[in-house]
């Protein structure tokens, strides 16, 4: 065969051989949700060691309090990540549905504005923390943090080292369960946020049932979503699947090949907690982590329960009229005390599910959330969740 002909019979051999194997490039992200308010210096040191790439930090909460938006913690009061480090820093703001069931259009599209103006208070108050006792602007003190606007806001405007913070994170993540109620009015605030960030990516969170039935729930007009496979069965009321991670429940969303217009990310789950019910109701929601049992022997009936789904049922049998102290909370005579934590097994079979039927060229793999004993005590298994994708 002629020298140039074999040339290019090679190369249409490789070419094919690479369009047979149908593999494509794929870069992975792994990465926390840091759910408290405060990111402490030892979690801090335990991310950096370990190497991980991304860390999506709650700033505040946002809820419906009366006639008005609610911020839900103190600006001041924080610690936030060094922002010169080489692991990326995600602001993530939890917003109640029922904040836009209450707002209308108008106010919703506003209230982009004032999480801006209130994260830069943010970065303003975590800037000058060693000077607050100083502090002489009234209008950023934490009473009237609520409508999240000052007549300070121009001297907010040009602080450089605001403006400094504001540029060190590429992304902005919104985490509200929309309904069919409120889309309308959460698409009209995330457009805007994209508008009042033009900067950063603007991402959002996307339940299971969202996900599949896309033309009820509509796709939010956002950079990226952050597909959410945790809390799959409702825990306001008693059952017998948990409700934190069901493998069975959530292969009903996912069983398909789905196509999402959203490159996706996928938040699974490292947590547990503990449900008080009363007749069946929830009365009460802890974390696990926090768990103090003040309870004496023999108080405690185990009932039927499925470990190996990683749920853990007692009741309490206590005199009628008596109550017992769980984490300073009052649990009366009857109750189910429910321990929940996802099975590791199953979660581990859900990531390879999202891993096959992932289209993302650059995923982010995310687990909430980041607590540092439960990730020294977990960090095989954080491991292997990390390595399936």
């Amino acid at each position: 065969m002629r020298p140039d002909l074999l040339f290019i019979s090679l190369v249409l051999f490789v070419c094919c051989a690479s369009c047979g194997s149908g593999k494509k490039t794929v870069t992975v992200t792994h990465g926390f949700y840091f759910w408290k308010s405060s990111f402490d210096e030892r979690s801090d040191s335990i991310l950096s060691s370990n190497h991980v790439d991304v860390v999506y930090h709650r700033l505040f909460d946002l809820e419906w309090a009366g006639e008005q938006v609610m911020p839900t913690n103190d600006l001041y009061s924080s610690y936030y990540p060094d922002l010169s480090k080489q692991r990326a820093f995600i602001p993530v703001i939890y917003i109640e549905n029922e904040v836009f069931l209450n707002l209308d259009e108008k106010e919703s599209i506003a209230l982009a504005d004032k999480i801006y103006h209130r994260i830069r208070m943010y970065f303003y108050a975590q800037s000058y923390q060693e000077s607050l006792a100083d502090y002489d602007y009234p209008e950023y003190s934490p009473e009237v943090q609520i409508d999240f606007d000052t007549s300070q806001r121009k001297r907010l405007d040009i602080d450089e080292q605001v403006n400094q913070a504001m540029k060190k994170f590429s992304e902005l993540q919104l985490d509200c369960d929309w309904t069919p109620k409120t889309k309308e009015k959460y698409f009209k605030f995330l457009e805007a946020c994209k508008k009042r960030f033009p900067n950063q990516d603007i991402s959002c969170t996307i339940r299971l049932y969202p996900y599949k039935y896309q033309t009820e729930m509509g796709v939010p007009p956002v950079d990226r979503g952050m597909l959410m496979c945790y809390n799959i069965n409702d825990v306001r009321t008693r059952g017998k699947n948990n409700s934190i991670f069901d493998l069975e429940e959530a292969m009903k969303y996912l069983s398909e090949n789905i196509s999402y217009p959203l490159p996706l990310d996928y938040a699974l789950p490292m947590f547990s907690w503990v449900a008080i019910y009363e007749n069946d109701k929830l009365a009460g929601l802890m974390d696990k982590t926090d768990l103090q049992w003040d309870i004496y022997p023999g108080t405690l009936d185990t009932l039927e329960g499925d470990p190996s789904k990683g749920v853990n049922e007692y009741k309490l049998l206590v005199e009628p009229g008596n109550e017992v102290d769980l984490n300073g909370k009052p649990v009366r005579a009857g109750s189910i005390i429910r321990v929940e934590e996802p099975s590791q097994a199953d979660v581990l079979k859900l990531a390879e599910r999202l891993n096959k039927m992932n289209t993302n060229p650059s995923p982010r793999v995310v687990l909430y959330h980041f607590e540092a004993d439960e990730f020294l005590k977990n960090e095989q298994y954080v491991k292997r969740v990390f390595r399936s994708f």
